[in-house]
């Protein structure tokens, strides 16, 4: 059995093949999307077969009743498409509640990961609903090692896991929290699991006997859901067809929504940041870097969906003379003026980019969207998130802040990357700068020292410890706030991506080694 290794494994971090690649966090939920493709799959089917794995073995970043997106490139069709479940917030929900609210049932929603699943596979998978569930179903009812990262997070947030006796019952199962080493079984989840196979239409999960415990749970807990909200939850499902958001380097940028990412790329373009050199051998670049980071926050804390600003982003239209003039604009403030801190977020989340055979790109993210465990709920194994995608809770979000990109070159894909947690945005713009403004590949790129978001409260971004004394030293001269943190810092985001050289064809696929997942190909 794949588990993850207590250090970065390069048989793991790194991969190439001719065929098809998977990058994923987790070597479990790799070799299931690999089998997913091995029995005719597509890229979606196998995107879904891993989420459904990481759900298991990746508790703190993700469950059934958190969210679920799956960006899609479409080879024979040369279309992109986005599908996915988000959250469903309670119709008599009002968000207006102190700390103790945001600390009870008040904070669950109607649960988007499975409605999202069965709309990608509805729309782009080719396998039977229930076998995308085997590989997961397995782990829960027989178990697997605990790793070294497994038991960080569950160490860190056992004050939430263990509040209620379903999670001393997985957790505590002798009285004590599990070690590292020590095997998980999740016998309630592996049942659920069963009924979610047996079950596509969902009607067990929204409507039946799980819904009226999920909703008498959070309800206890003060919680405002009812079933009626939980039934409107199967036609929530996203479908869209999208367009690319912008032109850099001579690609096509497709990374739906994300306006922010797409005036990032012009700006740096516009103020040539190639000719800066990579970070490690110019501090001036880290710091601009930095800086473009704070002022593509505050400009998506700042914009309204119906501004002119947005058009770009939102019709499918990309107006190149507005995107020109902000991202000059953009670049001016990058460069003259003082730094700007911005509150950040907090979530667990999976990363997930796909390959297949037939040239058809899955990428993206699904995610609980809160801190690890939310409130301790738990029901038939599955716990309850607390979304703040939903309740903006430590902090607002920008809109257009993405967690996965794409690169097309004459209708190809070039470059797929996704990348979980609070350094979502950071991670994904520093990897594609790494490769496209500095000529890395991304194996290269992923072992190069990186910046991300602050670690709420604070507003200090985090900067990685092995740069240069003279880095450090020059940002504080010019004035920026940071705390500095060990090397590989899992914060950072991880970046799980996939390059396709341009010219024979040969698809490299990278685990970020600071979540040591795996990449691996056919």
């Amino acid at each position: 059995m794949q588990v993850r290794s207590p250090s970065p494994l390069p048989e793991h971090s790194y991969a190439t093949a001719a065929s098809a690649m998977v990058s994923t966090s987790h070597p479990l939920a790799t070799e299931a999307a690999l089998d997913m493709l091995a029995q005719g799959g597509s890229a979606a089917d196998a995107y879904i077969a891993a989420a459904a794995v990481q759900v298991v073995v990746e508790p703190p970043m993700t469950t059934f009743s958190g969210g679920l997106g799956m960006n899609w490139f479409d080879a024979a069709s040369g279309t992109h498409h986005v599908y996915g479940g988000t959250f469903g917030r309670p119709s008599a929900e009002d968000g207006d509640w102190d700390e103790e609210g945001i600390d009870s049932g008040r904070t669950a929603c109607v649960p988007g990961w499975l409605v999202g699943a069965r709309t990608a596979l509805e729309a782009k998978g080719r396998l039977p609903w229930a076998r995308h569930f085997d590989a997961a179903c397995k782990y829960a009812d027989e178990g697997f090692a605990i790793d070294d990262t497994l038991w960080g997070w569950v160490f860190e947030y056992h004050h939430k896991l263990a509040r209620f006796r379903e999670g001393q019952a997985i957790w505590y199962p002798e009285g004590h929290l599990l070690n590292p080493g020590d095997e998980l079984k999740q016998t309630a989840l592996a049942e659920s699991i069963h009924r979610i196979q047996d079950d596509p239409d969902l009607e067990w999960f929204y409507r039946g006997d799980f819904a009226q415990k999920y909703v008498a749970r959070v309800q206890a807990d003060g919680g405002r859901l009812t079933l009626d909200d939980m039934a409107r939850g199967p036609d929530t499902g996203m479908a869209a067809e999208v367009a690319s958001i912008g032109r850099y380097r001579g690609y096509d940028i497709h990374s739906p929504g994300a306006f922010i990412v797409a005036l990032a790329m012009a700006a740096v373009e516009h103020g040539d940041l190639r000719s800066y050199g990579p970070p490690v051998e110019n501090p001036e670049t880290l710091y601009l870097q930095m800086r473009l980071i704070e002022e593509i926050w505050h400009e998506g804390l700042s914009v309204r969906p119906e501004d002119t600003a947005h058009v770009f982003a939102s019709t499918g239209t990309v107006d190149e003379a507005l995107v020109e003039r902000k991202a000059e604009d953009l670049w001016r403030r990058v460069v003259n003026e003082p730094s700007r801190p911005f509150d950040a977020l907090n979530p667990g989340t999976n990363a997930i980019t796909i390959i297949d055979k037939d040239g058809n790109v899955a990428y993206g993210t699904h995610s609980c969207s809160c801190v690890p465990f939310g409130n301790g709920h738990i029901v038939d194994g599955i716990w309850v998130s607390r979304p703040i995608l939903v309740y903006g809770q430590p902090a607002p979000l920008p809109l257009g802040l993405t967690t996965a990109l794409l690169l097309m070159r004459d209708g190809k894909p070039a470059l797929a990357v996704g990348s979980p947690s609070i350094s979502c945005v950071h991670n994904v713009l520093q990897n594609t700068f790494n490769v496209v403004e500095f000529g890395m590949t991304l194996r290269e790129s992923v072992q190069q020292p990186m910046f991300g978001s602050p670690l709420y409260p604070s507003r200090r971004s985090m900067v990685e410890g092995d740069f240069s004394e003279e880095t450090f030293t020059y940002l504080r001269e010019k004035g920026m706030q940071f705390n500095r943190v060990s090397p590989l810092e899992c914060e950072m985001g991880s970046c799980q991506g996939i390059l396709v050289n341009e010219q024979s064809g040969e698809i490299e696929g990278v685990a970020d080694p600071r979540r040591r997942g795996m990449a691996k190909g056919i």
